[in-house]
Order: C-alpha cells, then structure tokens, then sequence
C-alpha cells in the first residue's frame, strides 16, 4: 500500500474549481486539525499525524497534489486520539465545506465513485499497516517512506 497519495481526483479538479470554495496559501510546517472542511490540494505535501494520549505523533499518510483530505467519510467521525495535517512544503488548498462534496456526490456519480475508492484506499492502508504503526516510530516510517 502506497504512503503517498497525490491525483487520485485529477479528473475532477475542473468541477471542483466551479464549485463554491476559499483558496489559502499554507507555509511549510504549518497545521491545521479536523473541522467540518474538506480541502484539495492544487500544490504541496502535506502529512497526517495521529496524536496520541501519551504523547507520541505518528505519521499515517502523506498527500500531494490534486487529492482531497481528509478522505471525506472520515472527517465527522470522533476519535479519542487527535489527528493533525503538517504541511512538509509550501501548499495551496482550495477549502470546501464537507456537506457540499457530499451533496456534490449524490448528484454526480462518478464522483460519489472516487470518494468510495479514495476512502477505502485509506481504511486498506490503516488496516494492512497498522502492524508499522505499532511498531515502528515515525522517523522510521519517514526513512521506509523515503527510500
């Protein structure tokens, strides 16, 4: 399962410029947590990282261009532990509220589409790594990531 997620909405970057949005320009190592948005990144990387209770950040996913994140089913759900996006270069977001995508979807299929496959790419990375973030520290994935 693959670390880096980037184009998985390519094909739909022209409907998501028509629809309603706020752009923002985000610095390198600048975060931002969960809220009731959904954003596309049209330049960047960006990195979610689970907080835990005791203290330990562990890196789960990172996202590149013209992908959404969070993965749009998962934004409303509540966790215990906190999960935080760092931004690891210069990044531009087009920022949209999560029920406009989703009503967005139940009119256009192709796009309800996406999303289902974008979540599940997900909950499949969780599930088939999650042996990596038990036992391994977030610089260690970083250096598996990167080689």
């Amino acid at each position: 399962m693959e670390f880096f997620i980037q184009q998985d909405y390519q094909d739909f970057k022209d409907d998501l410029l028509k629809l309603p949005h706020t752009q923002k320009m985000i610095a390198a190592n600048e975060e931002i947590s969960l809220t009731n948005q959904t954003y596309f990144i049209v330049s960047g990387r960006v990195v979610e990282i689970l907080l835990l209770p005791d203290g330990e950040a562990h890196a789960l996913v990172a996202y590149g261009p013209q992908t959404l994140f969070p993965p749009l089913f998962s934004a409303s759900m509540p966790t215990k532990d906190e999960l935080i996006f760092r931004f690891v270069q210069p990044s531009t977001l087009w920022c949209y509220d999560n029920t406009l995508l989703a009503n967005y979807a139940e009119q256009h299929r192709t796009f309800a589409k996406q999303l289902n496959q974008s979540y599940l790419k997900h909950m499949n990375y969780y599930l088939n790594d999650i042996s990596q973030l038990i036992t391994s520290s977030g610089m260690q994935r970083l250096v598996t990531f990167l080689n």
